[in-house]
């Protein structure tokens, strides 16, 4: 019988958490989310540790349907402190992989590269692939930006699955740089160390979505949409690995008075139509991107929706009706209660991370 792991997602406002006893067939326990008064993601970390400690401690106590008796944790990181970048580099053994990756990084974090930590995933390319489908659209030099994420956060890394692969030049591997300031590392470690907890991994928390609700067989690229409180993650995955995540300052909030935190009916129309609006064109760019590089059909990339956000009643028919590419609710891949809904798919993920890593 394997052993519990929570999964756990810090928000802006508020901690949820996944208990998942590991093995071949993963078992849900319970999962809870606890509310924060202020906001505990920030730029320069936790003002609070003992106070996100203490989210955590309750939300394993009083989940449901059962507590979940875990010390041991694996810990989602917001894309919005994350950097990350696609990097073409020589074919070499995994020993010397990683010095690589950082020394390419440095190129775009000369600054602050030690201050960093720094990993990387290999990359299987639709070139490696047979028979791609070849299609002409140009490189889009916005896209760029959504390569990058977003230059002026500093940014993570956790142990991600090791998938090697080649490019259609055989000297060649391409590999995602994933790189977090080591501060943000420091404070989740000790948030755990005061509640006498293991940190199994700390990892993106893109990564970990896609574990929770991409068939690992797909060969297909797929966009999530992570709609959180305050922000909203765009990322793409494909061959079960994320390619580019890209984050926008708009979220679920827009539909609630700034002063109450109330969601407020007239604001929901309106709330609606500007998320839309505004997340659209990150998708196309996204998108838009990834065609471009890997010479596959822009127009075949569908659109999963999930975080709190994603629940907002109409926001999914709203959306489909908006683009034309095929939307839809995402679902877990593990069966688990209605009320662990799509706001638990960060922290489920992140609770399968040795389920998957370990079989």
């Amino acid at each position: 019988m394997g052993h519990i792991i929570a999964g756990i997602d810090i928000g802006h406002a508020a901690v949820k958490v996944v208990g998942i006893r590991s093995g071949r067939k993963p078992e849900f326990i319970g999962c809870k989310e606890i509310r924060l008064d202020h906001q505990y993601l920030v730029r320069d970390g936790f003002p609070d540790h003992q106070i996100v400690t203490r989210a955590i401690q309750e939300a394993l106590k009083t989940a449901a349907p059962k507590p979940i008796k875990a010390r041991e944790l694996v810990i989602t990181i917001s894309e919005s402190v994350v950097f990350r970048k696609i990097f073409d580099l020589e074919q070499l053994p995994e020993s010397q992989m990683t010095g690589a990756v950082r020394l390419a990084a440095s190129e775009f974090l000369p600054d602050v590269i030690d201050q960093m930590e720094v990993d990387y995933q290999p990359l299987i390319s639709q070139l490696d692939m047979a028979d791609p489908v070849p299609v002409p659209a140009p490189a889009d030099p916005a896209a760029t930006q959504s390569e990058k994420g977003n230059d002026e956060s500093e940014s993570t890394v956790t142990s991600l699955a090791n998938n090697p692969s080649s490019t259609v030049d055989s000297t060649k591997q391409s590999v995602m740089a994933v790189a977090v300031s080591g501060r943000f590392i420091q404070d989740f470690m000790k948030v755990a160390k005061l509640g006498k907890f293991t940190v199994r991994a700390i990892e993106p928390k893109a990564n970990a979505l896609t574990r929770a609700i991409v068939q690992p067989n797909l060969k297909n690229a797929v966009v999530l949409v992570d709609v959180g409180s305050e922000t909203t993650t765009i990322s793409l995955a494909y061959n079960h690995a994320v390619w580019i995540a890209s984050t926008i300052n708009v979220g679920a909030n827009i539909i609630r008075n700034p002063g109450t935190g109330e969601i407020e009916q007239v604001r929901i129309a309106p709330g609606i139509e500007k998320l839309i609006e505004t997340l659209a064109e990150e998708v196309e760019r996204v998108v838009r991107f990834f065609a471009s590089r890997e010479r596959v059909p822009a127009a075949q990339v569908p659109i999963l929706l999930t975080g709190g956000g994603s629940n907002i009643a109409g926001f999914a028919e709203a959306y489909a009706v908006a683009t034309s590419r095929p939307v839809s609710p995402a679902q877990s891949l593990i069966k688990i209660p209605a009320f662990c809904d799509r706001r638990f798919y960060g922290a489920l993920g992140a609770a399968l991370y040795t389920s998957y890593e370990a079989y």
